[in-house]
């Protein structure tokens, strides 16, 4: 183990709904032995509750839901924190969203919302993004939870959230602040959860620049996976480069 504290996107250990390899064996060594980490994740579909449950049909063992620290509860963390006047936002997004919003003492209103949270819903219609776009318009700050380009649904790649949000951050001419995989807000607000200083905190990532590039910027150990890809083309050089490279996480497990 290289630093006391780990640090994992959900997409390192879980990719398109399997466990990565050497996934299932680190995290119950690590549960085992008492290692700590958190893992990080920008969907808002499922509950903490819920993605353990999930997790723990696929092998994982010990996993409890403070083990795991959303993008949609960063967002709501912070504004708690910096804007704790504005406590109003209208949401798209699931059942860890609300839960978010609601331990934060978020108001979900469409009455004077002060944030629009945008999560993944795949059941929004034309209609349902004009009504966002003016909630927008009536000055509602975007707040994107979900950065995907596309994702993988039953096989077939689909339009992700962060489309989504470059289409409504186009049509109302007004910048996002995103909470999504890659969003150094992100990582801070996983510290502020753990109270950890980032010499003390390991991150392992699959996605050098969503991953890698924003940890090293924060002062953490960084540890890149893979999974069999060149690495090659990544934007790697002497002054951002992570400090591990391994195929998979079996390498971590021994």
């Amino acid at each position: 183990m290289l630093k006391s504290y780990y640090i994992f996107m959900m997409e390192t250990l879980v990719h398109h709904g399997r466990p990565a390899k050497g996934a299932v064996d680190l995290l119950n060594a690590m549960n085992r032995k008492g290692t700590p980490y958190i893992i990080l994740s920008e969907q808002s579909g499922r509950t903490r509750e819920e993605m353990v449950q999930k997790m723990g049909a696929a092998g994982f063992r010990g996993m409890h839901s403070l083990d795991i620290y959303t993008s949609s509860m960063a967002a709501a963390d912070w504004i708690r924190w910096v804007y704790p006047q504005k406590n109003k936002a209208v949401m798209i997004g699931g059942k860890g969203m609300k839960e978010a919003l609601e331990k934060a003492d978020i108001e979900i209103s469409h009455i004077s919302p002060d944030w629009l949270f945008l999560g993944m819903n795949t059941n929004l219609t034309y209609i349902d993004y004009c009504d966002a776009l003016q909630v927008l318009a009536e000055g509602a700050q975007l707040i994107v939870t979900d950065g995907r380009r596309t994702m993988i649904k039953e096989n077939a790649e689909m339009i992700g959230n962060g489309s989504v949000a470059h289409m409504l951050e186009y049509a109302s001419q007004k910048e996002s602040i995103s909470f999504a995989r890659g969003s150094d807000r992100l990582l801070k607000q996983g510290m502020k959860y753990i109270d950890v200083i980032p010499e003390n905190i390991t991150l392992v990532g699959t996605h050098f620049k969503k991953d890698i590039a924003p940890a090293i910027a924060l002062g953490m150990t960084t540890v890149y996976v893979t999974q069999g890809t060149s690495i090659a083309d990544l934007g790697m050089n002497d002054d951002c480069h992570p400090d591990y490279i391994v195929e998979d996480l079996f390498g971590l497990a021994k």
